[in-house]
This record gives structure tokens, sequence and C-alpha cells, in this order.
């Protein structure tokens, strides 16, 4: 009786020969070299975007800090973190950040550390010590942004990649 046409004989080898899985190996490869510059690119975009988020997040905190105790908070930057203090004698401290969770982010001010007074009456900034257009994030690719504090208190963002507005000159 002849088995039906459907069922596989038992000596037909089914599989992967090795040529196969070569060519499909290399295929990968290929695909991982070409794809891999764009992962870079956007692992820094994100950490750009996250550092200038929790910087325009802290300064939010500080003028609702600013607020809620009625005294005037500054908060400092430099290259390596930020600090979020009361200037009173002794100096309180409420908050810092350090920038070593952002690898090959650099954060510059107009001067090598830069301080922003805010007021206790609206949050609105008090004094602008060596900032006078804002806290920059750069990447090595060239990409940045720009977290600044208006005279109103408004804090924004701006930057040189899609999805923030241009920054004024």
């Amino acid at each position: 009786m002849n088995s039906p046409s459907y069922y596989f004989s038992a000596n037909r080898w089914a599989g992967f020969g090795l040529v196969e899985l070569l060519i499909v190996l290399a295929i990968l490869a290929i695909l991982a070299t070409i794809t891999a510059p764009s992962f870079t690119d956007t692992f820094e975009r994100r950490r750009i975007e996250g550092l200038a988020l929790a910087i325009s997040t802290d300064l939010q905190f500080a003028k609702a800090e600013a607020i809620k105790r009625n005294r005037i908070v500054r908060i400092v930057f430099t290259t390596t973190g930020h600090t979020i203090t009361i200037p009173v004698s002794p100096v309180i401290t409420i908050k810092t950040l350090s920038y070593a969770d952002y690898a090959n982010i650099s954060v510059s001010a107009s001067t090598g550390a830069a301080t922003i007074d805010l007021s206790p009456r609206l949050g609105i900034p008090v004094t602008t010590l060596g900032i006078t257009d804002g806290v920059t994030i750069a990447g090595s690719g060239g990409r940045s942004l720009r977290v600044s504090v208006n005279v109103i208190g408004r804090v924004s963002i701006c930057g040189t990649f899609g999805g923030y507005p241009t920054c004024p000159s």
C-alpha cells in the first residue's frame, strides 16, 4: 500500500547545513555593523535628554522649595553636578545631582560655575551670576540642549535636534 504523499520518508534529511548557518551569521554580522552607529547616537541623545530633563525638574523643584520655605533657594551648577541649597549660615543643602552617570556628556555655563538664586516670591530668579543663557548639555556628536530660566521663572529646554525648539541666539 502506498503511503500518502504528505508524509516524509524516514531517510529524508531536514535541518541546516554548515554553509547555510555561515551565510546567516554573515548577514547578521553585516546588519549589526550597519546599525551599531545608530544605536550609539540614540544612546547619546537619550543621555542628553535625560540630563536636560533632570536639570529642568530640579529647577522646578528649587522654585517650589523657595516658595514653600519662603527663602531664597540657590542652585549652583558645575561641570560635575549641581547643588540646591538655602544660602544661610550654615548653608542648608536640599539636593545634589552628580553628572557621573551621564557618560560622555558635558555640562557648561558661560563660566566654570553658574549660580541661580530663586526668590520666595513666585520662584523667579533674583540674581543671575555667571549664567546668562542657561546651562548647555552637549554630547560628542554635536548635539546639545540648553536649559534656562527666564526672568519670570519659566524653565525651558531648547536644542539642536528634533523635538525641541531652536535656541535663540
